[in-house]
C-alpha cells in the first residue's frame, strides 16, 4: 500500500497549522495603572470605596471575584463592580471600615484583557483608615456626622468641600470640578498632591482662552497639544524650546518635587499661529497609552505687540484615553 499521499497530507495539515498560529494576533496584555487607595496610604475614610484602574478592557469572565479585602486572615464582606469606560474595578464594604485599622488589598493575577493575557502575579497593597469614624460618609448613610463620643447621631451633615451641600447630596464631593462618577478619588481634590485641582478649567489661568487636551480631562492618542492665548505675541521675544515641556509621569510630578524624570521630557515642535494666537506643541511621535499621564508645563515669558510684558507659569495634567 503506497503511504506517500497520506504522508502528504499530514505535512500539509502540519504546515497549515503552523501558518494559521503565525498568523494568529498576539495575547494582548493589559497593566494596572493605579490603585486607590494607593498602597501606604493613612487617614484614609471609613467608607472608602477601592478603585483598581487599567490602561485597557477587562475580561468580565469571572470578573466580579477578583478584588479582596483582608482585615487580618480574614475577608471583608462587600460588592464589585466593572465600568467597562473607565476599566476600573471598584470594591465597596458593605458598611464602614474600622476606623485607625491597616487592611490589605489583593488583585488576583487572573485579572486579563479581553481575549488577552492575564496579569499573572497577584497584586497586594495596603491602607490604614482615619482616626475618626466621623469622616466621610458609608454605604447607605444619610450624609450625618455620627461622632465619636457615644451620644448618637449628631444633625450636622458632613460636608467634605464646604459648599453647602451634605457628601450624601453632593454631585461633587471634593468641589475640584470632576462629577463624583467620573472622578478617580472623589474625596481628594488634588489626588497628585501637585498644587493643582484636578479639575483645573482653562478659564483659570488668566491669558489663556483654552487648552486642547484641556487639563484633568481624557484625551484621545492626538499627536499635539494647542494653547490658544488671548492676545498676540511677538515671537520674536519667544523662547522656542522652553516654553513648553511635556513629561510622561506615572508616579507622580517628580518635576515638581525637583526632580529630573530619568526619561526626560517628551519630543516635539512648538509653533505659533498669529492668526489665531494659538501656540502648538507637535510631538514627534504619538503618545503612548501606557501609562498614559502626560504634564505639560507652560513657562511663557514674553512681550506682547503693545510691548507688554506677558508672563504665564503653569501645569496641568491630562491622560490618553487607552482605547482611543
Amino acid at each position: 500500500m503506497n503511504r506517500f499521499p497520506l504522508l502528504l497530507l499530514a505535512t500539509l495539515v502540519t504546515l497549515l497549522a503552523a501558518a494559521c498560529s503565525q498568523n494568529e494576533a498576539p495575547l494582548q496584555q493589559v497593566s494596572l495603572l493605579e490603585v486607590y487607595p494607593a498602597d501606604g496610604a493613612v487617614d484614609v475614610p471609613v467608607d472608602v470605596q477601592i478603585v483598581a484602574r487599567f490602561d485597557g478592557a477587562l475580561d468580565g469572565t469571572g470578573l466580579l471575584d477578583q478584588v479582596s479585602l483582608h482585615l487580618a486572615d480574614a475577608n471583608v464582606a462587600g460588592t464589585l463592580a466593572y465600568d467597562a469606560t473607565q476599566f476600573a474595578l471598584t470594591f465597596t464594604p458593605a458598611q464602614a471600615l474600622a476606623a485607625a485599622t491597616t487592611y490589605s488589598v489583593t488583585l488576583a493575577g487572573t485579572v486579563k484583557a479581553v481575549q488577552g493575557a492575564s496579569l499573572g502575579e497577584d497584586t497586594v497593597w495596603s491602607f490604614t483608615t482615619a482616626a475618626s469614624e466621623d469622616e466621610g460618609t458609608g454605604p447607605g448613610d444619610d450624609g450625618t456626622d455620627q461622632g465619636d463620643d457615644g451620644s448618637g447621631p449628631s444633625d450636622e451633615p458632613v460636608d467634605t468641600d464646604g459648599d453647602g451641600i451634605p457628601d450624601s447630596e453632593d454631585p461633587d464631593i471634593d468641589g475640584d470640578g470632576i462629577p463624583n462618577e467620573g472622578d478617580f478619588d472623589p474625596y481628594d481634590p488634588d489626588v497628585d498632591d501637585d498644587g493643582v485641582t484636578d479639575g483645573d478649567q482653562v478659564d483659570s489661568i488668566d491669558g489663556v482662552l483654552a487648552i486642547d487636551p484641556a487639563p484633568g480631562t481624557y484625551s484621545t492618542n492626538r499627536t499635539h497639544v494647542t494653547i490658544t492665548l488671548d492676545r498676540a505675541i511677538d515671537v520674536s521675544t519667544l523662547e522656542w524650546d522652553s516654553t513648553v515641556v511635556v513629561y510622561n509621569l506615572p508616579d507622580g510630578n517628580q518635576v515638581v518635587e525637583g526632580k529630573t524624570p530619568s526619561n526626560g521630557s517628551i519630543a516635539g515642535t512648538l509653533s505659533y499661529d498669529a492668526a489665531t494666537h494659538a501656540l502648538t506643541f507637535t510631538f514627534d511621535e504619538p503618545l503612548k497609552k501606557a501609562p498614559p499621564k502626560f504634564w505639560v508645563f507652560l513657562e511663557l515669558d514674553v512681550l506682547d505687540m503693545d510691548g507688554t510684558p506677558f508672563q504665564i507659569s503653569t501645569r496641568w495634567l491630562y491622560k490618553v484615553d487607552p482605547s482611543s
